[in-house]
């Protein structure tokens, strides 16, 4: 069988689509629809049922999977090895960045690093999602883990700073809700956002605008969207303190609570710890948090 193959068996897996299998593999939709005829061709069966939800894996397929995972392991493991005992100031290292107004100064100490080893490349990239490190998926991520949580036994893991939440709105809008006596218009996260970022009662209890927040009026899917939102007046949300750390139009209403939902942690996998360049970026990003913008947590003050 041929690994190239069996990859598209596992990407159809986990994405359940031709272009979303694709993607993934850098490869077009025809390149994944001819590898897996050829694989059940090779195989003498189905692997896979077509539904209108999505590619669904066939008895066939769950009997195949486990071994084929555990190549995949072995090779991830084969690779992690040769990336670790890598003596090189030279090469590529692939950073991992949840996109917010935090990537800028982690793109200013990226920058420095890059002056100072001319030889290595790196390679940017945001994401929702936290990476899989044990898949090489990237070498180094920095995002946010929730309150006494920490990164997997097999990932190297270094807090830079803490990450709170607190209900803000434009002061114009607060402005005039003190006027009219009306209550202030919410702006909630998806259901989905919810989910991922465990935005819920156990946050702050005691916090009087959590309440309205879950059962806001608008409803938007991203925490950017929701910045924008309330920079646009469409009403107050609850967001991470840094949002809006330099932004003096945007204010917490009286009494809102800072909650502290975890920390931003640097995370890259045990197995690459020996790599020269690994050590020397992961020392050098470890210096943010040495002079992480308090502000950041929980210093805006509301002037509304």
């Amino acid at each position: 069988m041929n690994w190239e193959d069996l990859k598209v068996l596992l990407a159809l897996t986990r994405h359940q689509s031709t272009r979303s299998a694709a993607v993934k593999l850098g490869v077009s939709n025809t390149t994944v629809s001819r590898r897996l005829d050829e694989l059940e061709e090779q195989i003498g069966g189905k692997l896979f049922d077509r539904t209108p939800e999505g590619f669904r894996v066939t008895p066939l397929a769950e009997k195949l999977l486990p071994t084929v995972k555990q190549v995949e392991d072995l090779l991830h493991e084969a690779e992690r090895t040769v990336a670790g005992v890598d003596a090189a100031m030279e090469g590529t290292i692939r950073v991992n960045l949840h996109a917010s107004p935090q990537t800028g100064h982690i793109l200013t100490a990226l920058g420095d690093f890059s002056r100072q080893y001319p030889e290595i490349k790196l390679d940017i990239f945001g994401s929702e999602r936290m990476p899989d490190l044990s898949r090489r998926e990237a070498d180094f991520s920095i995002r946010g883990l929730r309150s006494g949580g920490r990164p997997p036994k097999d990932v190297v893991g270094s807090k830079l700073g803490r990450l709170s939440f607190s209900t803000y709105i434009h002061k114009d809008l607060l402005t005039e809700s003190k006027k009219n006596g009306k209550g202030l218009t919410f702006i909630r996260a998806s259901d989905e956002m919810i989910r991922e970022h465990k935005i819920d009662r156990k946050i702050d209890e005691t916090d009087q605008y959590l309440e309205d927040y879950l059962r806001g009026r608008h409803t938007v899917r991203s925490i950017p969207l929701s910045a924008a939102a309330v920079r646009a007046k469409l009403g107050a949300s609850l967001l991470p303190c840094y949002v809006f750390s330099s932004d003096k139009s945007i204010v917490r209403p009286p009494d809102a609570k800072v909650m502290l939902w975890g920390h931003i942690w640097l995370m890259h996998h045990k197995d690459l710890r020996q790599s020269a360049r690994i050590r020397a970026l992961f020392s050098h990003l470890r210096k943010l948090e040495e002079y992480w913008p308090k502000g950041w947590d929980n210093t805006l003050e509301s002037d509304g």
